[in-house]
């Protein structure tokens, strides 16, 4: 089953859904009380502070996915397809996930 998505979405691209997934995961048991020592620091702290990056990486391979899937021929087009259709759904998911956390950080 990896090797075939490894296959169809390319290594790189299958390790960034895969922090996707797991940033998602640690979504929500990051409410609560900061930890600054210890491995309680790992969702209160470690993976608040990279999810904006991995946001960001993830919105800019959608971004390069699109003008690849513009500029492909048909048989190429279908794959494109799927690893953007994939990827804007959990880019939607990962920012509906964190929202109630970032916003709790302002108020």
């Amino acid at each position: 089953m990896i090797s075939a998505l490894v296959k169809k979405f390319g290594l790189l691209r299958t390790a960034l859904l895969g922090t996707v997934l797991v940033s998602i995961g640690f979504s929500f048991i990051s409410h609560g009380q900061v930890a600054y020592s210890g491995w309680p620091m790992v969702p209160t702290l470690i993976v608040p502070a990279l999810t904006p990056i991995v946001f960001f990486v993830l919105a800019f391979d959608v971004m390069m996915s699109s003008i690849l899937f513009a500029d492909s021929i048909e048989a190429a087009k279908s794959r494109y397809k799927t690893i953007l259709l994939t990827e804007i759904a959990l880019l939607i998911t990962l920012f509906s996930s964190w929202l109630p956390y970032f916003l709790s950080i302002g108020s």
